[in-house]
């Protein structure tokens, strides 16, 4: 003897995973354009040194700042994504500098040259980065924002 599950009408077939979610307007959607009516944002984190070194593990962090301690060298960020922009802020020490700046060989610059970083006490440099994947290809900064 068959049993019919209650509230099935006899002869209907139950398919497991045929459930077809509702419609919900406040999901974003990655195949189609999207409008917002909120601020979309990344939250800021700090990134630190060792050795002088700092790494930059990008899939989690892409809005970063740093503040020098020391004399810095930016590692080749990890995890980058082809097409994505990435920034970063870079804030002197407010004592014991100042520090310097240098870049790992996937920073590309225009005419192969990093800008000039800030000097000052507490002064701040932003960089924006677009990523092809592989390096970081510079695409402008803002200087002693002080």
């Amino acid at each position: 003897m068959s049993r019919t599950p209650q509230g099935t009408a006899p002869g209907a077939h139950n398919v497991i995973g045929s459930e077809v979610q509702a419609y919900d307007a406040d999901t974003a959607k990655t195949d189609v354009a999207q409008e917002y009516t909120a601020t979309q944002n990344f939250n800021e984190t700090a990134l630190t040194s060792s050795s002088n070194a700092v790494a930059w593990a990008t899939a989690a962090n892409q809005v970063v700042s740093h503040a020098t301690t020391e004399n810095t060298t930016f590692s080749g960020p990890s995890e980058q994504v082809a097409g994505a922009f990435y920034s970063l802020k870079i804030v002197q020490h407010a004592s014991g500098g100042p520090h310097t700046i240098a870049w790992n060989s996937v920073f590309k610059f225009a005419g192969g040259t990093a800008p000039t970083p800030s000097t000052g006490a507490n002064d701040i440099d932003t960089y924006i980065f677009r990523s092809d994947g592989t390096n970081m290809l510079y695409q402008g900064s803002q200087l002693d924002l002080s």
